[in-house]
């Protein structure tokens, strides 16, 4: 995040590879002493959780800037701006899917949700990003973004 944070260059896209191959070789070296994913009980949070969190973010950091960045990708970066708006907004992206899900979880038959997962998952992840996508044309910044600027463009 705070990578994503200073800028999104090659250069920031090249240190977050460095840091996402060194929380991967961490994980690597908790799983071989017998903690992590696998091998011990995770807890949500916790280091190697965070650990695999980081390596994961960081490589998809490094990837997606560079190729959004290429011109000969162009063309599916702007096919993919549902996508981009869902996350410039993925607070608010977070917290309406979690609403989402909490809505079908208590509406008509409680045990819906589960048994057509599939539907209710796609279902949610479509009006997840279109909603997003749709208030990214129309206002810019989502409301939970507004709020957090408000204290984190103050610290930075």
């Amino acid at each position: 995040m705070l990578l994503a944070r200073y800028r999104l260059t090659v250069r920031t896209a090249l240190i977050s590879i460095g840091v996402a191959v060194i929380a991967g070789a961490a994980v690597i070296v908790l799983r071989l002493l017998g903690h992590g994913p696998g091998v011990s009980e995770v807890v949500s949070g916790g280091v190697p959780d965070a650990l695999l969190d980081v390596a994961l973010t960081g490589t998809a950091l490094g990837i997606i800037v560079p190729a959004a960045r290429s011109s000969v990708l162009q063309p599916a970066v702007t096919a993919l701006a549902p996508v981009r708006a869902a996350g410039a907004m993925a607070l608010t992206c977070y917290v309406l899917h979690v609403g989402l899900i909490a809505i079908a979880q208590r509406v008509g038959d409680p045990r819906a949700p589960y048994e057509h997962w599939l539907a209710y998952g796609g279902g949610i992840l479509v009006v997840t990003v279109l909603a997003c996508w749709a208030w990214w044309q129309v206002i810019g910044k989502g409301p939970i973004e507004r709020v957090m600027g408000l204290v984190t463009d103050r610290i930075g």
